[in-house]
């Protein structure tokens, strides 16, 4: 396979990542039943705020606290790796927060450390290196929205765009083999890694759900390889949090 032979970086997402990551809208549709929890109590007008705590090691190559998009764009393998991940609100300030009904506000994931592989190369490609806004190495997501739901029997996030267009764009250079812009769209779907999102617990271990996400990049099928901790912070900082889907 030829994550085996990047023995040294590549991508991901969270969600967008990765993510990222839990970001949700409170304008989406409620599942009946599903409620967000602190401390054993239902979420009710005190809304705590989420943080990515970190990024986990990669237990298959390439090995490392990263998280990895695995894709083929234009006949060419696709990898592009991330190192740090970080949750903003919609207009890049405050925090996504956990609300009544198994949502969370609106928010968006900042990624740094960022690098794209192409065709299995353990070098990074200098064209594809990705940037936002001018700043190199970053990928920042756009506004997305989210709903916690069963998924194949679990308690899992579903993660779609608020405006309907991609959950990002990684933009590059025009002598990028790739696209000068590759559109991450689709429905995210992230899940906790040890089944483990109805427990009380002060981290939650998150990863994205390859089987049932409907993830692309630039129209191809993408998965994400890795995972991140997820956390209260600000007054809840500390606090044993966990998700009732409906």
């Amino acid at each position: 396979m030829i994550r085996s032979k990047l023995r040294g970086k590549v991508f991901v997402l969270c969600a967008l990542v990765l993510g990222l990551m839990a970001v949700a809208a409170s304008s989406a549709q409620a599942e009946v039943g599903s409620n967000w929890r602190v401390n054993g109590s239902n979420i009710t007008t005190l809304e705590p705020e989420l943080k990515i705590k970190e990024i986990e090691e990669l237990k298959t190559a390439p090995v490392g606290k990263h998280l990895v998009l695995l894709t083929k764009i234009l006949g060419l393998l696709t990898h592009i790796l991330c190192s740090a991940a970080s949750l903003f609100g919609p207009t890049g300030t405050g925090a996504p927060k956990l609300q009544k009904e198994g949502k969370v506000s609106e928010g968006k994931v900042s990624f740094s450390g960022c690098a794209t592989f192409l065709s299995g190369s353990t070098t990074a490609s200098a064209p594809c290196l990705p940037k936002t806004a001018g700043v190199n190495d970053t990928i920042e997501t756009n506004v997305a929205k989210g709903l916690l739901a069963l998924v194949g029997g679990e308690g899992e996030t579903k993660i779609t765009s608020v405006s309907g267009g991609p959950l990002a764009v990684v933009e590059s250079s025009e002598e990028c083999a790739v696209g000068l812009k590759i559109n991450i769209a689709g429905t995210l779907i992230l899940k906790d890694c040890q089944k483990a999102i109805g427990t009380e617990l002060v981290d939650h271990l998150v990863e994205m759900d390859n089987v049932n996400s409907t993830l692309t990049a630039s129209g191809q099928v993408a998965t994400i390889d890795g995972s991140i901790l997820v956390a209260l912070k600000g007054a809840h900082e500390g606090l044993k949090w966990s998700g009732i889907p409906g």
